[in-house]
């Protein structure tokens, strides 16, 4: 199995236009971030989880692969904005989507125009199959397996998945015991760290190393960064196992 981070940004991207860098080295282009996305290919089938803004242009810079099916983690902004490029995918037949069941409502109501079945959806388009998942029920997507789990994310929740020996957990700032013990066991983890300060929403440095040494992966690939996580510094300041990522990332598992 292959993962390319398509983009490691927090929901602002960096440089944003708040705070522009931030303590992020403009010079370093490993500071320079898209919204998060993750790709991963295992026999010829893509499956791509999340549409940020700039999907189009991460999907462009990996050599437009092509995508076979759509996971969400959650439906905020930065994870959904730029799913009208996702068309493009459905010429011949409804492209499949999986989804948080909680979620699939709102994905209606939002997104009704693309559903394969909604007597609005765009006529030039075979649009979204949608299909819900539940969490610790393991469904199969073409070559993969995946093991949803269930993260709490400010008020809100989402999604990180299992598969096999990788797990992939973003938008959040505590999982359940169950989920916990779900990823032990895994090699390669791809973990949203948006800040070095304290946050209410999303996962912090001091926090993700505590959750680091009780999962005990062989190797950490950070995501979803913000303006305080300076690449240089971060390789200089983690444990040799824990990685900032960077847009276009690849590794193997």
């Amino acid at each position: 199995m292959k993962g390319i981070i398509l983009g490691c940004g927090s929901s602002a991207g960096v440089p944003n236009l708040y705070k522009q860098y931030g303590n992020c080295d403009p010079k370093n282009p490993k500071n320079n971030r898209c919204r998060t996305a993750l790709l991963l290919e295992k026999e010829g089938f893509h499956l791509l989880f999340d549409t940020p803004p700039e999907i189009r242009l991460e999907l462009k810079n990996a050599g437009f692969p092509p995508i076979h099916s759509l996971v969400f983690t959650h439906l905020h902004a930065d994870h959904t904005a730029g799913i009208n490029d996702l068309k493009a995918f459905a010429d011949e037949k409804p492209l499949p989507v999986y989804l948080n069941a909680a979620d699939e409502d709102n994905f209606h109501r939002r997104f009704y125009y693309l559903i394969s079945d909604d007597k609005e959806m765009d006529k030039y388009s075979h649009g979204f199959n949608l299909n819900p998942v539940y969490p610790m029920q393991e469904i199969k997507i073409g070559p993969f397996t995946l093991l949803p789990l269930l993260q709490k994310h400010g008020e809100g929740q989402s999604l990180g998945f299992r598969i096999d020996n990788f797990a992939y957990s973003t938008d959040l700032n505590a999982m359940q015991d169950d989920t916990f013990e779900a990823l032990k066991g895994i090699d390669t983890w791809v973990l949203g760290c948006v800040s070095v300060k304290e946050n209410n929403k999303h996962l912090y440095l001091a926090k993700a190393l505590q959750w680091i040494d009780i999962i005990r992966p062989r190797r950490v690939y950070l995501t979803h960064m913000g303006t305080t996580m300076d690449y240089a510094t971060l390789c200089k300041e983690l444990p040799p196992h824990v990685r900032p990522g960077y847009d276009g990332m690849t590794f193997d598992v």
